[in-house]
């Protein structure tokens, strides 16, 4: 019998270390390429987190303290400070610092800021801070968004500038554009168009 690289337990006891290892660590040196499988198992080993890269290639996982450029992950990747350029995966990408670029993401994508950031992903896309866009399956949340937010169900945004589409809701304290949602749109202070069908 043919044994696998690694066995489900493997794997998610290892995606649990990258999610846990990634808290309170900052970028400190500057490298021009991460590679790996699965962190720790990569050219940065466990000092991934120290290390800002120009380029990330990752089998299953990667961890960052930064990236510049470009950010590859056949399943998820977690940058804990700053990322700029393309970072996309097969279900979940997370840039603790600000997004300076595109996220896309099979499932979810998940970022500090994003007003020069562009997220992209099959069910949910939220920024902590800023965004310029979110296109999402399901949902889309922002503290403030200056572009679209576009979801197949809700959006939720407190200042919005710009155009909300959803499928059934969407939701802002401040709306200077447009609201468009098959069923509800909800604002406490509207600048504009307002279309609920």
């Amino acid at each position: 019998m043919e044994r696998k690289l690694f066995s489900y337990k493997q794997t998610l006891l290892a995606l649990t270390l990258l999610i846990v290892g990634s808290f309170n660590l900052s970028a400190q040196e500057d490298s021009p390429a991460h590679v790996g499988i699965i962190y720790p198992l990569s050219t940065h080993g466990g000092k991934a987190a120290n290390y800002s890269n120009t380029i990330s290639l990752h089998a299953i996982a990667g961890l960052s303290g930064g990236e510049k450029a470009f950010a590859l992950y056949g399943v998820a990747g977690i940058v804990k400070g700053n990322a700029s350029g393309l970072q996309a995966s097969g279900v979940f990408n997370q840039v603790s610092g600000t997004l300076h670029g595109v996220q896309l993401a099979g499932a979810v994508n998940l970022a500090g800021d994003a007003a020069k950031g562009y997220q992209f992903a099959g069910l949910f896309n939220q920024s902590r801070g800023n965004v310029h866009l979110q296109l999402g399956g399901v949902l889309n949340t922002a503290i403030s968004t200056k572009g679209l937010q576009a979801s197949g169900v809700s959006n939720r945004s407190k200042q919005m500038d710009g155009v909300q589409m959803a499928g059934l809701y969407n939701q802002a304290d401040n709306v200077k554009g447009v609201q468009i949602a098959g069923v509800i749109n909800k604002a406490k202070n509207v600048r504009a168009y307002n279309s609920g069908c």
